[in-house]
């Protein structure tokens, strides 16, 4: 399957791409929004805590850092170019996937805390 990135009308072989993506990484997430297929890898404790506890961020500047980050494919996305909401939700995706917004915590502590 081919996958034509808007921002470029670069085509891309999708089905090479999820290959060489999980032979790279053990954990590869897709997500779309606003008919653009991202793909990206989990964010660690440690990359979400450095980036947080940088005070020369603003929160979007932490947003867009984290999303920069883990972000597989599209390479290079523009960010600053793209519409005003889809950093927020790709960001939100992010933590949800790598288990680091408050739901997922709060699912992953019940789980423990039930044992076997």
């Amino acid at each position: 399957m081919k996958l034509v990135n808007d921002s470029n009308k670069q085509s891309i072989d999708l089905d090479q791409l999820i290959e060489d993506t999980f032979q790279k990484y053990t954990a590869v997430f897709f997500s779309e929004i606003e008919g653009q297929i991202f793909i990206f890898r989990p964010l660690t404790r440690k990359e979400y805590r450095d980036v947080l506890e940088n005070q020369n961020m603003d929160d979007y500047s932490k947003q867009d850092a984290i999303c920069k980050q883990v972000l597989l494919y599209p390479e290079n996305f523009d960010f600053d170019e793209c519409s005003a909401g889809l950093p927020d939700i790709l960001f939100k995706d992010i933590l949800e996937k790598s288990c680091l917004d408050v739901e997922s915590t709060f699912y992953l502590l019940k789980i423990q805390r039930e044992g076997p």
